[in-house]
């Protein structure tokens, strides 16, 4: 490979980074999807890539409900996203049972951040219930959703490394 060829790599994959980003902050998550698995293919991608890739910080109402829908579409078909924190999102019961639906089908995310979220005793049946089917999922935070004692009872038949769990509420 002769040195123009490089650079011209190393300036396309900057204009990806550049345009992924930008879509990722707009919320439209499959096209950042794309974007990110491009950028993954080239053999010159770097570390920092690797990790903008694997791991995505939602917390505070940073994906908001209006785009969670779409989130879940990038959960399903995302064979590189190990960590998502949702923390923060006023998620509800709806919300939980999709994203149930997603841990059944997802065999990459090992780590996940509900935490302060208003899931529910519906939501955290659903969530208890897909994770007994994934085995992939070793760190779940599920602090301040409200799934009182059912929810709890439910979530204790997980197999976890970590659960937090705190204040599962009444």
């Amino acid at each position: 490979m002769n040195s123009n060829t490089s650079l011209q790599d190393k300036s396309t994959l900057e204009d990806l980074r550049k345009e992924a980003c930008e879509y990722f902050k707009q919320r439209k998550f499959l096209k950042a999807l794309a974007l990110f698995e491009e950028i993954l293919k080239n053999s010159q991608h770097s570390p920092d890539d690797q990790h903008i890739t694997s791991t995505w910080d939602f917390s505070s109402d940073k994906c908001g409900q209006e785009n969670f829908n779409e989130l879940v579409k990038v959960l399903y078909r995302n064979s590189a996203l190990t960590s998502l924190d949702l923390s923060w999102n006023k998620l509800g019961s709806v919300e939980g049972k999709a994203l149930a639906d997603v841990l059944c089908k997802n065999s990459t995310l090992t780590s996940l951040n509900l935490n302060n979220n208003w899931i529910g005793s519906e939501g955290g049946k659903a969530l208890a219930d897909a994770l007994c089917k994934n085995s992939t999922l070793t760190s779940l935070n599920l602090c301040h959703n409200n799934l009182g004692s059912e929810g709890r009872k439910n979530i204790s038949r997980c197999t976890l490394q970590e659960l937090h769990a705190d204040y599962f509420g009444s």
